[in-house]
């Protein structure tokens, strides 16, 4: 017998994903435990400027800045984006200088600062981070170190880095789905990413990337990569490595890497970064709540 329409129970609406990215709420449990251990450091205001290690240290930069603004609304510390990485790094002489140009422009006016990243593996990318800094006249005392996720804990990582124990901050200490997957994905979110046709120490549009290009690449979603590749779950390496090598798929996806952007993936692009923002305010008041016990 068929129920009324008055009869037939309403079904509560699914909740809604607390995050818009799965890469994004990866970070959360690093950056909770690197605000624990910097919260006098936030709530004191003790940097003058934050350096990002561009593309993964762009979100956690972003939160732990609008945290500092909670506390400091008229002069939060100045947030800098620098691009670099062991294998993007000036190498022409002209190169060199534009990154220390820039360097000396960020740092005119500060005498302490803070690098923070995503993930620290071998430490020589923040090592050279802190050798620039250096460079500019700030002292290794002055220079502090926060990373979401780091092999080593704050001390093994002070030693690596020859710095003061209470200037280095590691979140967590193994790496996530999420938090390893995130440095190549951040630019379908964040709309920025590495210049690839020359070195630049400025990050820039991931939409005028591809256009100076001409390739897509960081576009190309992971599903759309294993669609190409016929990747499927519970591949192993020797399978994987043989259908990437496989001509006829290359084929296919260079013919999809040069293809140009269309207006609806450039919207795509415009509606990640708001996304990307929002889920930015989402850990900021999680982190507000978890470690200050604020509800905004």
């Amino acid at each position: 017998m068929n129920e009324k329409p008055s009869e037939i129970p309403i079904q509560p609406e699914a909740p809604k994903e607390k995050y818009n990215f799965p890469e994004t709420e990866g970070l959360r449990t690093g950056l909770l435990n690197i605000c624990r251990k910097m919260k006098t450091d936030i709530e004191t205001n003790k940097w003058d400027i934050l350096v990002s290690d561009e593309t993964g240290g762009r979100i956690p930069t972003l939160v732990i800045w609008n945290l500092i603004k909670k506390f400091h609304p008229n002069n939060p510390p100045a947030p800098f984006f620098i691009s670099s990485g062991l294998t993007y790094k000036p190498v022409e002489i002209d190169d060199i200088w534009a990154q220390i140009d820039h360097y000396k422009k960020i740092t005119k006016d500060a005498e302490k600062a803070l690098i923070i990243t995503q993930f620290i593996r071998t430490a020589k990318t923040i090592k050279g981070m802190i050798f620039d800094l250096k460079a500019t006249g700030i002292p290794t005392e002055n220079i502090g170190v926060a990373s979401v996720v780091s092999y080593r804990n704050d001390n093994e990582l002070g030693g690596k880095l020859s710095m003061k124990r209470d200037n280095v901050f590691a979140g967590e200490s193994e790496i996530s789905v999420s938090n390893e997957v995130v440095e190549g994905y951040y630019p379908r979110f964040t709309g920025v990413t590495q210049d690839k046709t020359g070195y630049n120490p400025v990050p820039i549009k991931l939409t005028e990337q591809i256009k100076k290009s001409g390739k897509r690449g960081e576009f190309i979603s992971e599903r759309e990569w294993k669609k190409i590749f016929s990747i499927e779950e519970g591949d192993r390496w020797p399978e994987i490595k043989k259908k990437t090598e496989d001509a006829g798929r290359n084929t296919e996806y260079t013919k999809r890497e040069n293809e140009p952007l269309s207006t609806e993936e450039e919207r795509t692009i415009q509606e990640n970064i708001r996304k990307a923002r929002e889920d930015v305010n989402t850990l900021v008041k999680e982190i507000l709540k978890e470690v200050w016990g604020q509800s905004e």
